[in-house]
């Protein structure tokens, strides 16, 4: 699985030049690292929660849910909020804040939309299911991803990423 990802990831496709490659090898080494993090969140939650003789009951995964949104807000966003502001002589995070257009902001909506679906799915899915069904069955998104791309956008993919599709659903 994790090598049909790695495929994916590397298809020269989207490589068009070294300084794409280069942000794209450190965003995926970011993605490992946010992925590991979460693991190691449930995991250490759920060791957690054993030791102290807790059930896992909804109220509890809810709570930690909620804790874990509350973190985000204000380890995230505010410190995004105020690099907005920085001068771009003084850092080289800045990025000029402005308001997105109409046909942007029915993006963001779709997008926004689309992960509170997936979200709520896959904290449904974790209930009904298991951490590893419901993982596996997460990965089965990048080549569902690609048969979109054939359906919405004409993309079609060659022999390399089918390949690598193929390793990712093995």
């Amino acid at each position: 699985t994790v090598s049909g990802v790695v495929l994916v990831a590397c298809d020269s496709k989207y490589n068009k030049n070294d300084e794409s490659t280069t942000s794209d090898i450190w965003g995926s080494i970011m993605i490992v690292l946010a992925s590991f993090s979460y693991a190691m969140y449930e995991v250490m939650l759920s060791f957690s929660l054993r030791r102290e003789k807790i059930e896992e009951t909804l109220d509890v995964s809810n709570a930690a849910n909620g804790a874990m949104g509350m973190l985000n807000i204000v380890l995230m966003w505010i410190p995004v909020l105020f690099l907005c502001y920085v001068p771009p002589e003084s850092s080289s995070f800045y990025e000029k804040f402005s308001i997105p257009n109409r046909e942007q902001a029915m993006y963001l909506f779709l997008n926004g939309f689309l992960a509170f679906l997936f979200n709520v799915s896959f904290v449904a899915s974790l209930s009904l299911t298991s951490a590893f069904i419901t993982s596996i069955a997460c990965v089965t998104t990048i080549p569902l991803a690609a048969i979109t791309d054939f359906f919405l956008w004409g993309d079609i993919v060659g022999w390399y990423v089918s390949l690598s599709l193929s390793l990712s659903l093995s």
